[in-house]
C-alpha cells in the first residue's frame, strides 16, 4: 500500500510541476499601421530557476519581420503558494501589408529547474497565436514601403575638397536618419542618381538598433560618393523622405534640396607630356618586352595582387548585395550560389533564410502574387549578418621548415 501512495503522490507532485511551466505571447494592442514596429513579448514560466538561453521558432510570415530586442527581464510569481519564476523576452513585429495579421503560435525550448537546486529539466513549450489588424494610412497608395513613426530626424552632411571643382574630383553625401519606435531595417534606402557625366557610388549603409528601457531607437547612415567624370553644369538631385506620424495622424515629409556645382577641365600643367613620342614609343616596347619575358611571374604577381586588393569573396559579396537591391531574381540566385561555394560552413539566420526561401519560390515555385519581388531586406540583411573579407598579409610564397 505505501509504494501505491508514494507513486501517487510522486505523479500529483510532478502534474502540479507541469502546471507551473508554460509560455504566453503577450501584446498590448490589437491594432496597428502599416509599417508600424509592433512591441511584444514572450513570458515563459517554470518553477524554479531558468538554466542557459531559451530558443524561440519563430514563424515565417509573408512580408513580416521579427526582431528581438534587448535583454530578457527575470522576475517571480505566487501562484497557490508557490513561487513561480518568469522570463521575460521582448520583440518587435513589423508587417508592410494591410488587414488581418494572424502569428501562429511560436514554439520556445528552454531549461530549468524545480527551485533553486536540484537537476536541469528541458522543456519545450507553445504560446498561443497572436492576432493583429493593420490598416494602411490614408493617401499611401503611391508608397510601396511605409515608414510608421512618432519622429524621424534626417541629417546630410557634405564633404568636398578645397578650391574649385574639376573633372576627377570626389564628392561624398552623407545621410543619417534616426527615428523612434523603429528598426534601421525599415528605414528608407538612398536612391542612387546622378546626372550623365558623374558616377554615383554606395557604400555599405551603417545601420545600428538601440533598446533602452523598453524604448527603441534606431539609425542608419549611407555614404553617396560621385566622381565627377568631365568638366561641365551639373545639378545633384534632392532626395524626399515620406513617413506616416501616428500621433498627428498626417503623412509627413523632408526634401534633401539638390545643389548646382561646376567643374573645370584638369590644368594645362596636369594634362601637359614631359616626353615626346619618340621617348614614349620606347618605354611602350620595353613594357611589352619585360611582360612578354616575364609573363608567368608577372601574371602570378597580377593574380596575387587582385586577391589581396579585392578577393573574389568580397567581390561576389557586393555583386549579391547589388542584384538584391535591384530587385533581379536570377542575378541574386546565381551570386548567392556562388556565395554558399565560396562559404560552406556559412549558416544564414531565420530572417535571412525566410529571404532565400521567398526568392527560391519566385524563381522555382508557382507564383501566386503579380507583385515583383522586392530584394531590399534581403540586401540588408545580407550586408548586416554576412562575414566581411579582408586580407591584412601576402601569402607565404614558401613553405614552413621542418623544425622537428
Amino acid at each position: 500500500m505505501k509504494p501505491l501512495v508514494s507513486m501517487f503522490i510522486f505523479f500529483a507532485c510532478k502534474c502540479y510541476a507541469e502546471n507551473l511551466i508554460g509560455a504566453r505571447i503577450v501584446c498590448n494592442q490589437s491594432t496597428a499601421w502599416t509599417g508600424q514596429c509592433i512591441p511584444f513579448a514572450i513570458e515563459l514560466r517554470a518553477p524554479g530557476n531558468f538554466k542557459g538561453t531559451p530558443v524561440f521558432d519563430l514563424p515565417e510570415v509573408s512580408n513580416t519581420i521579427i526582431l528581438p530586442t534587448g535583454s530578457p527581464v527575470l522576475g517571480s510569481e505566487n501562484q497557490n503558494g508557490t513561487e513561480v519564476f518568469v522570463q521575460r523576452h521582448s520583440f518587435l513585429l513589423l508587417w508592410q501589408e494591410n488587414g488581418s495579421l494572424e502569428i501562429p503560435p511560436i514554439r520556445a525550448r528552454f531549461s530549468h529547474q524545480n527551485g533553486y537546486t536540484g537537476p536541469i529539466l528541458d522543456t519545450s513549450q507553445e504560446t498561443e497565436s497572436l492576432s493583429l489588424k493593420i490598416q494602411r494610412p490614408p493617401n499611401s497608395a503611391n508608397f510601396d514601403s511605409i515608414i510608421t513613426t512618432d519622429s524621424l530626424i534626417i541629417e546630410e552632411r557634405w564633404e568636398k575638397p578645397k578650391g574649385p571643382l574639376k573633372s576627377g574630383d570626389i564628392l561624398k553625401r552623407i545621410i543619417t536618419q534616426r527615428a523612434s519606435k523603429m528598426t534601421a531595417m525599415a528605414l528608407m534606402p538612398i536612391p542612387l542618381t546622378a546626372p550623365d557625366g558623374i558616377r554615383v557610388y554606395d557604400e555599405n549603409p551603417k545601420v545600428e538598433d538601440q533598446f533602452v528601457r523598453g524604448e527603441s531607437t534606431a539609425e542608419r547612415i549611407d555614404t553617396l560618393t560621385y566622381l565627377i567624370q568631365k568638366s561641365g553644369d551639373y545639378t545633384l538631385p534632392g532626395i524626399e523622405f515620406h513617413w506616416w506620424n501616428p500621433g498627428s495622424l498626417q503623412m509627413e515629409s523632408k526634401k534633401l534640396s539638390s545643389i548646382s556645382i561646376t567643374a573645370s577641365a584638369p590644368s594645362s600643367k596636369t594634362l601637359s607630356r614631359p616626353f615626346n613620342h619618340r621617348t614614349w614609343l620606347l618605354f611602350a616596347l620595353l613594357l611589352i618586352t619585360t611582360t612578354i619575358v616575364f609573363r608567368s611571374q608577372f601574371a602570378k604577381y597580377v593574380h596575387t595582387t587582385l586577391q589581396i586588393i579585392y578577393p573574389i569573396r568580397k567581390r561576389v559579396k557586393r555583386r549579391l548585395i547589388r542584384s538584391c537591391r535591384k530587385n533581379r531574381v536570377d542575378q541574386s540566385l546565381k551570386y548567392w550560389g556562388k556565395f554558399q561555394h565560396l562559404h560552406p560552413d556559412f549558416v544564414p539566420g531565420p530572417r535571412l533564410l525566410h529571404e532565400i526561401k521567398e526568392l527560391q519560390r519566385r524563381k522555382y515555385g508557382r507564383n501566386t502574387t503579380t507583385k515583383p519581388w522586392s530584394g531590399t531586406a534581403m540586401a540588408e540583411l545580407i550586408s548586416i549578418s554576412m562575414p566581411s573579407h579582408r586580407s591584412s598579409k601576402f601569402p607565404v610564397a614558401l613553405p614552413k621548415l621542418n623544425t622537428q
